[in-house]
């Protein structure tokens, strides 16, 4: 299922319609919103990201011993220290 994006001329007219004051509002907040994106797209491209590697999930699940048992238990932590 894909959503359909709406363009930028539909999101302002969409925004000013919601009354003189809201609709206002709304704008600032969508061209504030904008230059966020092109700032944080300037300052951390897409391309520098690393992508993640694939886990074995499962393999994990039923060989913890293989990895290491990685589970946080509060009240195990708690004991030890007593």
């Amino acid at each position: 299922m894909k959503l359909n994006t709406p363009s930028i001329q539909e999101r302002v007219k969409r925004y000013y319609s919601s009354g003189p004051y809201a609709g206002i509002l709304a704008l600032f907040l969508m061209i504030i919103d904008i230059f966020v994106y092109i700032f944080i797209s300037w300052w951390s491209p897409a391309k520098d990201i690393d992508k993640a590697v694939n886990f074995p999930h499962f393999e994990y699940v039923e060989n913890k011993e293989k990895f290491g048992d990685h589970s946080f238990n509060i009240l195990e932590k708690n004991q030890k220290k007593k």
